[in-house]
This record gives structure tokens, sequence and C-alpha cells, in this order.
């Protein structure tokens, strides 16, 4: 993770110069975030640029770092990408937020020189927050559907209703990425983009209803793969009913360099007790192949810790979370770790209780990951926060849940 790896120690050295590492390359590394041979081999399999040489001698030291870790986690990861990367049968590829490949090259090229936030701006500080309750909040599986973004959102929705002790409180998501494409002024306008502005329209304009009014369903067969079937007029009739008319806090292109920066913005809405939603690039390695960005890297899915993009990423998709809390670190280079909760089910953090020695305690939840402020603050493309008084939220949710 960011900043850790500056404080390499004799071991780490020793244990680089054991699998073959120049001291450059050691050193290169530690930036990065190893410092331990999980956290070499997490470093090694995600930034292939960091390494010097052939392709054969990169694919010789990856081997011989695989060798210090667990032969359970090696297996676990690879039934993972296995998963992930396997198409639904009669289904597309997943769609891209970046659609064609001059979009792509063109967002890289922006985000790239967007500036960094500026080294005098004032780290985060105060007390670790979570708001995630004692009650069991069941993991949602968006599968190979684009769907993050109203999983995020539904995330927020449901949160008063976990905090108030139900065990399973579940919105549709289906419902809602439906509204995004047919109802959503934006989400027609730009129809291969999916955004939490979008998510934001569909709510105050269509509503959202319960799961059970309209399932989601992760394996769906092209077209209906892209959308998704169309609620009844029935079920729009009762959403509609509960359409969002309170303030909501959102940004588009949030980081402003003479600000107090996102993470900070993000971290004063935890503070308020306010779930909230953000959306930003995976990033990858500009060595690594398509798809292997630090999203699914094996920090990330095995652990739950997602590592900050090296000098020269590239970008590769994007996704969206619903942040749940904040844990303070001095040596991340904005002072902490935001706490958010993910939409790939229990494949996500596969091992939350491992502690992989990056000076971050184990995740502890499946499901759940942890992202840098330093990410955040840099990265972000939008965030979103429902904004009403306490009270009306948490009602707001029992009503849509049917309670």
């Amino acid at each position: 993770m960011s900043g850790t790896g500056r404080y390499a120690t004799a071991d780490y050295l020793r244990l680089a110069a054991r699998i073959g590492l120049s001291r450059g390359e050691a050193q290169r590394l530690a930036e990065a975030g190893a410092c331990s041979p999980r956290t070499l081999h997490c470093r090694i399999e995600s930034n292939p640029s960091l390494l010097e040489g052939s392709a054969e001698r990169r694919a010789a030291i990856l081997h011989a770092a695989a060798a210090q870790s667990e032969p359970r986690e090696i297996r676990a990861l690879a039934a993972l990408r296995r998963r992930l990367l396997a198409a639904v049968p009669g289904a597309v590829p997943p769609i891209p937020l970046n659609t064609t490949p001059a979009k792509a090259a063109a967002m890289t090229e922006n985000a790239n020189r967007r500036p960094a936030p500026p080294r005098d701006r004032p780290r985060l500080d105060g007390p670790a927050i979570t708001l995630l309750g004692e009650a069991r909040w069941r993991l949602r599986e968006q599968g190979r559907r684009p769907t993050c973004i109203p999983f995020a959102v539904t995330a927020m929705l449901e949160h008063p209703h976990h905090l108030d002790g139900d065990d399973d409180p579940d919105l549709s998501e289906q419902y809602l990425f439906w509204a995004m494409k047919e109802r959503s002024p934006s989400g027609q306008a730009e129809p291969e983009h999916h955004k939490l502005r979008q998510a934001m329209e569909a709510l105050s304009l269509a509503g959202i209803c319960a799961e059970a009014d309209q399932p989601y369903i992760a394996a769906l067969p092209d077209p209906a793969w892209a959308t998704g079937a169309t609620p009844s007029p029935a079920v729009q009739a009762k959403a509609y009913k509960d359409r969002w008319t309170d303030p909501v806090i959102y940004d588009d292109e949030p980081e402003d360099s003479q600000g107090p920066g996102t993470a900070a913005r993000l971290l004063a809405l935890l503070r308020q007790g306010r779930a909230t939603a953000i959306a930003l690039p995976m990033m990858r390695d500009a060595a690594a192949a398509p798809g292997e960005n630090n999203w699914r890297s094996r920090s990330a899915l095995l652990y739950g810790k997602v590592p900050d993009p090296v000098p020269g990423a590239v970008e590769d998709g994007g996704h969206a979370v619903c942040i749940l809390g904040f844990l303070p670190h001095a040596r991340e280079r904005r002072g902490g770790y935001f706490l958010f909760r993910n939409s790939w089910g229990a494949r996500f953090a596969e091992f939350p209780h491992t502690d992989i020695q990056d000076g971050l305690p184990p995740v502890g939840r499946q499901g759940y990951g942890y992202l840098s402020a330093n990410y955040v603050d840099r990265w972000c493309w939008e965030l979103l926060s429902l904004a009403p008084a306490e009270a009306r939220m948490r009602d707001h949710g029992r009503r849509l849940a049917g309670c």
C-alpha cells in the first residue's frame, strides 16, 4: 500500500536479494508498498514495469516470489481470476467505461495529466471511523454485468437499515440500473457510460423498489445482459412513490488542487455518519496485460487491499464502491485508508483475516477492502452522498424495504 514500502527492512532486502532482485528493483518495489514476502509477491505481479530485463527474467522472479507465498493462496487466486474472467454463456464482455480505443486513449491521457495533490495539503487526522453495525449484511454479487454503480448506491440506501439491526436489508439494484438507462436524462444521453450522476437522477425521477419486486440476475444472456428486465407498471408505480426528494451531495471530477481535497471531503461525510459512493478508475501497470489492474491484483482479491497506481499506470475501466469507514495510518501519504463495501461477493478479500505484514490490520470481512486516501485524492471521478436528516433517511430505508 502507498507509503509503507519506504520503510524497507533488512529482512526485506535479504528476501529481495534471495529471489534475484537488483538493489534498484528492490527499492522501487519498496516504494510501491512491498515490505514482506506476501506484499513483495503482490507488487511484482501487479507492477512488472518496476522490474528490469527480459520477460523471461520477470517470469523467473515472479516464480521465485510465488515460492515464498502460501500455496493455498496461490490456488485461490487462480480460481478467483478464472471466475472473474470467465464469460457468461451467451453474454458479451462487460461494457467498459471507456468504450472505444480513442476514448480510452483520451481519458488515460487526461488522467495522466491530472496534477498530483499538493504536497503541502494537510494530512487527514482524527480517530478511526466505522459505519458498519453488528447486524449481518449479506454480501452482494454483481457478476459479470457492468452494474457497480447501482450496487454502490443501493448500499448507501441500505446502510441506515443495516444500522437499525436489520440482518438483510435488500433493495433492487436491477430496478436502479434500469432507471439509470431509461429514466435518467444523462443515462439516455450517454448510454454506453455508467455514472453516479445517472443513479442520482434515477432515484429522483423513478425511485427504487425492494429486491423482491425486481430481482437482480447476475448472469443474463445478450442483449438483456446490458440492461436487464423492464419492471412491470405496478412495480414502477410502487417505486415512483418513493422517489428521492431530499438534498444530495454530488461532485463530478471532485479533485480541486486549491481546496482541502476529495479525501478530506469524504472523511467529513463519514464523520457525519454518511455512507458515500465514489467512482474511480481501475489502474493498470503499463507493462501488464489488459484486465490485470490494481482491483484484480493479488493484494485486492485475496486480502481486500487495493494498491495505489504506480507512476505511468494507465486506466483500465472504472469501478464504484460504498465508503463506510476510515483508518488513520502514519505511513500513508495523505494520512490513512478508507474502508469500502464491494459488490464482488465473497470472492473479494477471500482471506480477510490474513496479516500480510504491510502495516495495515487485516480488513476482517470478506467483501470489504481498504483504499488509500492518496488514491481517492488523486483519481476520484465522482462522489455521491444522500444527505437528508438522519431520521428521514432511516424512515426512507424502512419504507423501501417494506417494513
